[in-house]
């Protein structure tokens, strides 16, 4: 569904988007196109999944409906989040961007359509990056953005005793590596870690210790495009044997390091078929 003002041609070029890339997933989910195999559960084996039932646009009037700021006070300055309330009461999507110039919570924003049907959303901008503030000699130290995390989810209440909502994580490029590792120790261990039915990884580096038993009680999902110019999709081959279980998705014909935002229909197409095959709530 479009926002209501768009006019007639917006709505046509929308219907054609979305026409253009069900045709291109069905080519490549069901081996009718040309190249590699979409899906693949490890370096070394491959996995055929179902095509995906649906493609919609993107709903624009997400951006402004149910949408609220929240700028925290802590050790390192201001902590800035944007909170879309979503369709679901429990389930917490968790969006965190990558460490390229420019990146923030937008990064996520016209991906809202899918991620608010499976609950509430909250997108950050990690520490000096977007309205958070760029502490002084940490703001690219691993602990500082582990530390963002955490007070997002005691903010939100996730880390509450009787709270029982799952979690499904989405992080990108080298903020993977905080993301992930912000389930080994504490709370975030003891609590949020066994919450957490989902991880997404876009576009991602991780060269720190194994996750196999950090993210034990998740499903993982690795997505790349077809060509990655900052991190080299080669880089998910590594990465996958840092799961005991993990899928991976490559889109085609994506010549992009942020495919959420460059092909928002494709990319949700592909995480909405994920979660939905993999019953990952």
């Amino acid at each position: 569904m479009v926002a209501q003002n768009m006019s007639t041609g917006g709505k046509v070029v929308a219907g054609l988007m979305a026409v253009a890339a069900l045709i291109l997933v069905h080519q490549y989910w069901t081996g009718t196109g040309v190249g590699s195999v979409l899906w693949s559960g490890s370096p070394t084996s491959t996995v055929q999944l179902k095509v995906v039932d649906e493609v919609t646009a993107y709903d624009q009037s997400a951006r402004s409906e149910g949408m609220k700021d929240m700028n925290l006070d802590w050790y390192y300055g201001n902590l800035h989040a944007v909170v879309a309330e979503g369709k679901r009461d429990d389930v917490l999507i968790v969006c965190i961007h990558g460490e390229e110039e420019g990146a923030t919570w937008r990064d996520w924003e016209q991906n809202l359509g899918v991620l608010t049907d499976y609950g509430q959303v909250v997108m950050l901008d990690m520490p000096g990056f977007g309205e958070s503030t760029l502490p002084e000699k940490r703001g690219s130290d691993p602990r500082c953005r582990k530390s963002a995390i955490e007070l997002i989810l005691k903010t939100l209440k996730f880390l509450d005793e009787g709270d029982d909502r799952k979690m499904i994580m989405l992080a990108k490029g080298l903020n993977t590596r905080p993301a992930i590792e912000y389930f080994r120790f504490g709370s975030a261990k003891t609590v949020a870690a066994p919450r957490l039915a989902g991880m997404v990884i876009v576009s991602g580096a991780y060269n720190g210790e194994s996750s196999k038993l950090m993210l034990r009680y998740s499903k993982v999902l690795v997505i790349w495009s077809e060509v990655d110019p900052v991190i080299d999709a080669k880089h998910s081959d590594k990465l996958l044997t840092q799961f005991e279980v993990a899928d991976r998705i490559v889109l085609p014909k994506l010549k992009t390091h942020a495919p959420q935002k460059e092909s928002p229909l494709l990319f949700e197409s592909a995480l909405r078929s994920w979660v939905n095959e993999k019953e990952v709530i």
